[in-house]
């Protein structure tokens, strides 16, 4: 079983396309969907990206933590197809459920490996796909999508960071940047107590990853 899969199996819901009454599919071309899952109002708790039939990754969210998933019926894709914007909404609020207000967040996901690119809220959101494969904004600097793809060497030198963010999860960044020789020494880096930029349930099943593949 090559490294890959063993994260996919071990991080990711992956399988066929589970039956839902209330499932939403739209179609991006290519082989490629989204199925919008979970009904729960006017929004979706679960969005599946679907290859040629199969699920390629499930992403889920709950209405306080991550965010219920907008349904897009056009939504905004790359000119080479590559890549897609979802849309999440997340309800915010003291501990006992007042001044609560809803937080839109959008992020930008690779339809070739359902890795989230990037994550973010406000004007952000309100960008646009450049021919040359960047995510254009009025108020930030271009965006080049491959060179923002998270990479365990990435974590490492502390250029990113871990969170509850579903784009900053040790998940997210097996999907981005997939076990092998090359960034195996940045994964036991990870995986070391001493380095305290990730949780210890999230180190313990980095460990595991790395045993299941003789490391």
């Amino acid at each position: 079983m090559n490294n890959m899969l063993v994260a996919f199996l071990l991080f990711l819901s992956v399988g066929g396309v589970a039956a839902d009454e209330g499932a939403r599919k739209v179609d991006l071309g290519g082989g490629r969907a989204l199925l919008y899952e979970g009904e729960l109002g006017d929004r979706y708790q679960a969005l599946a990206l679907v290859y040629n039939g199969k699920v390629l990754r499930k992403l889920h969210g709950v209405a306080d933590k991550g965010g219920l998933f907008e349904y897009e019926r056009f939504p905004v894709i790359s000119s080479d197809g590559r890549y897609a914007v979802v849309n999440q909404v997340e309800s915010e609020g003291d501990e006992r459920g007042r001044n609560s207000h809803e937080v839109a967040y959008c992020e930008l996901i690779d339809l070739r490996s359902g890795c989230i690119v990037a994550r973010d809220t406000g004007q952000f959101c309100g960008g646009e796909f450049t021919d040359s494969g960047e995510w254009r904004t009025f108020v930030f600097q271009d965006l080049n999508l491959l060179e923002t793809t998270p990479t365990a060497e990435k974590y490492v030198s502390g250029r990113l960071s871990f969170s509850d963010s579903p784009g900053d999860s040790l998940g997210n960044l097996l999907v981005c940047d997939p076990l092998d020789e090359g960034n195996l020494k940045y994964y036991k880096r990870l995986a070391d107590e001493k380095f305290s930029n990730l949780s210890d349930g999230a180190r313990n099943k980095l460990r595991d990853v790395l045993r299941v593949n003789g490391h």
